[in-house]
């Protein structure tokens, strides 16, 4: 390949690379919020679920009225959710669709304890002693009464009660279904403008999730590796390889792997183990809705 073949390579990827980051983005018309909405952590106002995130897990849904937007959010999986409690979420607004995390909430706010390795183990079909999910989610909702404000209008840069009287209210429930219910809303008169109309319609929006990475469990004392440190047959557990597939180190984990005393994982449980340890982060571009 000659000198000239080089550089024309070379302006054919600049070109693409221009092109790319000028095209139009994608946006989603979200629905217009007819029904009165309270804050309280269920999912009732919004019987349709909109939209499905594979990178967190969730099922959501975004609306508007006037003055308002509102945000629902349902996790099934069970990881997703202790993910969600341990280590905290946030949700980020770029009024110009440049996905920047420059106004957000954080709620709920890292727990800051490493869990224990039993925690995260798969679950054992005889195990006679389980995690008693219900006395977590109450611990946890006692717990989570402050949200992180960043960026927000005549908001200070601080924690926050989550109903505070600046109309940021935001919730965490759980439904009958035991799936996590995560509803805010959030004042357009605190991010962008009094009220919106129908010239605002027009406008793309950006909302990012950004789920973070717990920390290193430690590991239990009658097994495994001390002081958190992970198995060394097959690389740490955290370096994950593309998707959050489990670490190419480890060879074929068709018959399992087992974490010091923990039950063997089949591939699809190392993959959930491996993916607690990441940030799990969707983006999505959104145009506001009008009052027909």
């Amino acid at each position: 390949m000659n000198e000239r073949e080089v550089h024309l390579i070379k302006l054919i990827i600049i070109c693409m690379t221009i092109l790319a980051a000028c095209s139009p983005k994608i946006a989603d018309k979200i629905l217009w919020q007819a029904k009165p909405v309270i804050i309280d952590g269920k999912a009732s106002e919004y019987p349709d679920m909109r939209y499905y995130s594979t990178e967190t897990k969730m099922f959501y849904t975004l609306s508007n009225d006037g003055t308002n937007l509102y945000l629902c959010f349902r996790i099934n999986d069970e990881s997703m959710q202790m993910k969600i409690m341990n280590a905290g979420m946030e949700v980020w607004i770029d009024t110009l669709a440049k996905s920047k995390e420059q106004i957000g909430i954080l709620f709920p706010l890292a727990d800051g304890e490493k869990m224990n390795m039993k925690e995260l183990r798969p679950p054992v079909s005889n195990e006679r002693i389980k995690p008693d999910r219900s006395f977590m989610e109450k611990s946890f909702l006692l717990k989570q009464n402050l949200m992180q404000m960043v960026g927000f209008k005549n908001i200070a840069n601080d924690l926050i009660p989550i109903d505070d009287q600046s109309g940021i209210n935001v919730k965490i429930d759980w439904d009958n279904e035991n799936s996590m219910i995560y509803e805010a809303m959030i004042p357009f008169s605190a991010f962008y403008k009094e009220s919106v109309s129908a010239i605002d319609t027009s406008k793309i929006f950006t909302l990012s999730i950004n789920i973070n990475s717990i920390q290193m469990p430690e590991t239990p004392q009658d097994g495994g590796q001390a002081g958190g440190r992970p198995p060394q047959d097959g690389g740490p557990v955290g370096q994950g390889g593309p998707g959050g597939a489990p670490p190419s180190g480890g060879g074929n984990l068709g018959g399992g792997r087992q974490l010091g005393n923990m039950p063997r994982m089949d591939n699809e449980q190392m993959k959930n183990m491996t993916s607690m340890f990441e940030k799990s982060t969707f983006i999505m571009h959104f145009k506001l809705a009008i009052q027909k």
